[in-house]
């Protein structure tokens, strides 16, 4: 599946591809690889879907994120 990630900084939209079972963590790892290893810490600190602060240490499915 892909997740659309967007900085909210400077508004870049990122499409990312994913596994439903990817734990945040790699998400996260994802979006730095994406951005050339220089993902800013405040980008990869809080990442948010439908108001929620998303937890490292769960799966994508945990929130119901679909493919996009």
């Amino acid at each position: 599946m892909f997740v659309y990630v967007q900085d909210v900084e400077n508004g870049k939209l990122l499409r990312i591809e994913a596994d439903p079972y990817d734990l945040v963590s790699d998400l996260k790892r994802k979006i730095n690889c994406e951005l050339g290893g220089n993902a800013p810490d405040e980008l990869l600190d809080s990442l948010t879907y439908l108001n929620n602060v998303l937890e490292c240490s769960k799966h994508l499915s945990a929130y119901h994120i679909r493919d996009s």
